[in-house]
């Protein structure tokens, strides 16, 4: 499974651990108002915020060890939701109470699992003789589109939210990943690797049609905007790495931002006026919004560490994001003044 969808389009392992993660209180937030939640020797990450701004979710562990734990975005109340000693990660919200996440439980390979927002509730809701992962749940919380590489390469499934009624979205003969819900429920964006090269594609879950809508240069990590009307992506259609926008039916492409390094890990904010996205390389990253009214570009972090996996909290006045700033990767927070 990809770990993580770059923009060099790499597959990166999969990762666990039971951490003995000790939070940071507010009281504790620096100058900036930036708070540490966690605090360990091990790796924390794939950080978000559960719908109703409760909780953040997140993995944490070392190589081939990661948990799924939740904490309150204060630092308070962590708990590690999957002790069962088997790798337990990429975990992501259904909804406020349930989450899905992939697991080796039952083997050494990546099913797909879901469980109470609590740990309990376990269920298997996906298993096949290949690696399966990269869940993520539709806005309305009924279906669930993920990956499998059952065929040879990556190519995209959809099932219901309990498992049922599973689908085979793409049939190609390159990898197809890095999907994402349309907020209507009722498509998918995804990169996908057809002659060497990579294009952005719209699939309906109902009938199948696919729908190439960006296909100069390399295009992946497409992001939609919350109201639906825009579709933010990185492409090297330039020469660099940088983002793009475009109508959510592929017209209107234009460059968004421009930095002095690649980027990638786009998330929108939550009223679509602005998206925030990554610059830079795996060692020396930095967090950026850009307003889409004006083009403006704010830099939230400036330093010589790497700064990723940001994530907007569901109103829009804090950000999570992971650091390598105090030596490992650990989950931080931080006030939305922009």
């Amino acid at each position: 499974m990809p770990r993580a969808y770059t923009h060099r389009l790499l597959l990166t392992p999969f990762l666990f651990v039971a951490v003995t993660a000790l939070a940071q209180r507010a009281d504790n937030a620096d100058s900036k108002g930036v708070i540490r939640l966690t605090n360990n020797s091990v790796e924390d990450f794939h950080a978000s915020w559960s719908p109703d701004g409760k909780w953040i979710l997140f993995d944490s562990g070392e190589s081939r060890k990661h948990q799924v734990y939740i904490v309150r975005p204060d630092g308070t109340d962590m708990k590690c939701l999957t002790s069962e000693g088997s790798p337990n990660d990429h975990p992501r919200w259904i909804s406020s109470d349930r989450i899905v996440y992939e697991s080796e439980l039952h083997g050494k390979k990546e099913d797909i699992f879901s469980m109470r927002a609590d740990g309990s509730d376990k269920k298997l809701i996906y298993q096949s003789d290949a690696t399966d992962g990269a869940a993520f749940a539709s806005p309305d919380g009924k279906k669930i589109v993920f990956l499998s590489n059952s065929t040879g390469n990556w190519e995209l499934y959809t099932m219901a939210a309990d498992g049922k009624n599973v689908k085979q979205l793409s049939f190609n003969a390159g990898n197809d990943w890095s999907q994402r819900w349309a907020p209507d429920s009722k498509s998918v964006v995804f990169a996908s690797e057809v002659d060497n090269k990579w294009r952005i594609v719209r699939v309906s879950p109902d009938d199948g049609t696919l729908t190439p809508i960006a296909v100069e240069g390399n295009n992946t990590g497409p992001s939609l905007s919350p109201d639906g009307k825009q579709i933010a992506f990185c492409s090297d259609r330039d020469g660099q790495v940088e983002v793009y926008v475009m109508n959510s039916d592929g017209s209107n492409v234009r460059q968004l931002a421009h930095t002095d390094k690649e980027e990638f890990d786009l998330f929108w904010s939550h009223d679509s006026s602005k998206l925030m996205f990554v610059s830079g390389y795996e060692n020396d990253s930095e967090l950026y919004v850009v307003t889409m009214a004006d083009g403006k570009l704010n830099r939230l972090t400036d330093n010589t560490v790497r700064d990723t996996n940001p994530s907007w909290s569901p109103d829009g006045s804090r950000i999570s994001f992971v650091s390598d700033r105090d030596g490992n990767l650990e989950i931080y927070v931080m006030e939305a003044k922009l």
